[in-house]
């Protein structure tokens, strides 16, 4: 991830809890660069910014869902119902190890499967 993308990064999850009940994240195991990519907006993920991601991550199986805050502090990630277990492995490891170094709270982040719908 670009220093650009670590600085927005943290400040979005900051925002959850506080003036967010929830915000849209994307994911790639190997953005362009090759390492883990983790980008999430206070809105939604602008059209343009998936479409680049898309054209130039190494590892096109891109995970979206949602992130929100527990009123123990912890951040959810939650992940669409139906992933393919591997998909959730590889997005639980890196955010243990290569993320968690970029954004404090990732530290003590959970994933959840969503609920079939």
């Amino acid at each position: 991830m670009k220093r650009t993308e670590i600085i927005e990064l943290n400040a979005n999850l900051a925002l959850l809890g506080r003036t967010r009940q929830s915000m849209p994240f994307l994911y790639s195991s190997r953005g362009a660069d090759g390492l883990p990519l983790l980008l999430t907006d206070p809105e939604e993920i602008p059209a343009l910014t998936l479409l680049n991601v898309v054209r130039t991550a190494a590892d096109k199986r891109l995970l979206q869902g949602r992130a929100y805050r527990q009123s123990d502090g912890l951040i959810v990630f939650e992940l669409p119902h139906g992933i393919a277990q591997e998909d959730a492995t590889r997005f639980v490891n890196d955010l243990i190890s290569g993320l968690a170094g970029q954004a404090d709270d990732l530290r003590r982040a959970v994933i959840q499967i969503a609920a079939e719908s």
